[in-house]
């Protein structure tokens, strides 16, 4: 997403010793901790949404209108994957967006989401190690994100092939089996709103649920709607609508 840029013009008058705001390296590691996991207080959704929009966007990219691919945990295989199918990323981009934080590489453009170059390290919110798998001109590379001695985090490769498998980019997080249901149930009530849905492996009854067309609505406005899950009340509204929520409905989104 395109940054709007403020210029302003300041004028210095009577000022003595100015010094530049930044971060001293022994206050590094708190202010790392603070970006990984304090942002966020739905940790499963913010995983979720994050990966999927960023699969998305690699989709929007390369041009192709085919849907992203997740599969689901389970507690046979308790591993969450999140698969699109653009043009994977060479090691040195992987490097330089998922190392740096407030690194992007979406400001030149208002068809994608995202700007900051936070959510793409979102997996550490909740977990202390997660996988990339790059497919890129040929060849597949993983990478192993982990929180090492510092606190900070660390970026490194384990694994590299040749392959003929399609390019793009998979995030592969390994879930606790404590919290296998909750990251299907945020799958299911992010992806039925997300266009287009996601193809659901690994749990046909999610995959289910997320194709359900048939949920009641409860109320709607002009341009929104709260329908009936199960469970779950779905909100799906445009930007424009959002104050008009909160105001009539105290519901924060």
């Amino acid at each position: 997403m395109i940054v709007e840029q403020n210029n302003m013009i300041l004028e210095e008058t009577g000022l003595g010793y100015k010094r530049r705001m930044g971060i001293e390296q022994d206050d590094f590691a708190y202010v790392m901790e603070v970006l990984r996991g304090s942002m966020y207080s739905n940790k499963p959704l913010a995983i979720i949404r994050e990966y999927t929009t960023n699969a998305w966007d690699a989709h929007i990219e390369a041009g192709i209108d085919r849907p992203i691919q997740i599969t689901c945990p389970s507690y046979i295989t308790p591993v969450l994957r999140i698969r699109d199918f653009g043009n994977g990323l060479s090691q040195e981009d992987v490097f330089n967006y998922f190392g740096n934080y407030g690194k992007s590489s979406k400001r030149h453009t208002n068809e994608q989401t995202g700007m900051m170059g936070l959510g793409s390290k979102v997996a550490f919110c909740d977990f202390e190690e997660w996988n990339i798998v790059s497919i890129y001109n040929g060849v597949k590379t993983n990478y192993l994100f982990f929180i090492d001695n510092s606190n900070i985090g660390e970026i490194t490769i384990v694994g590299e092939e040749k392959t003929n498998e399609e390019s793009g980019i998979e995030i592969v997080i390994n879930v606790r089996r404590d919290d296998i249901h909750r990251y299907n149930e945020t799958i299911v009530t992010f992806c039925r709103e997300f266009e287009p849905r996601p193809i659901i492996v690994g749990n046909s009854d999610i995959s289910n649920r997320v194709n359900d067309n048939n949920l009641e609505i409860i109320l709607k406005g002009s341009n929104w709607q709260i329908r009936k899950g199960r469970g779950n009340d779905l909100i799906k509204r445009s930007e424009e609508h959002t104050s008009e929520l909160q105001s009539r409905f105290g519901i924060s989104y």
